[in-house]
Parts: C-alpha cells; structure tokens; sequence
C-alpha cells in the first residue's frame, strides 16, 4: 500500500487536508502538495493520521 500511495506524491510525514470525506461509501478527497487526490474508502481506512498540534481544537 506505500508504494501505491507515493506513486499518487503521498509519503509519510506529509501533511494534509480533508477536503470531502467518504460519505455513502464514496471516495474520500484530500489536498496535499498542492494536488486533490481520490481516495478509495479501503485505502482511506488503512491510513494512520497524526494530527498536528496546530489541528488540535482549542481548550477554553
């Protein structure tokens, strides 16, 4: 699954954004390194996300 990821420009350590989740089983869409990349709800699901201290909501 790492090699099919960065022949589409995802590596580890790269950040990302959601753009459209995977509602209704369809594909999940995320911006990263300035592309809009279709993921497959399979592939979406193996994938391990780190949320970076700047993606953290805030403690009031």
């Amino acid at each position: 699954m790492r090699q099919s990821l960065n022949q589409v420009g995802i590596h580890i350590g790269d950040p990302f954004t959601v753009v459209r989740g995977a509602h209704l089983g369809g594909p999940m869409i995320i911006q990263i390194n300035s592309a809009q990349i279709a993921l497959g709800r399979g592939m979406a699901e193996k994938i391990i996300v780190k949320l970076s201290a700047a993606n953290l909501p805030v403690q009031h």
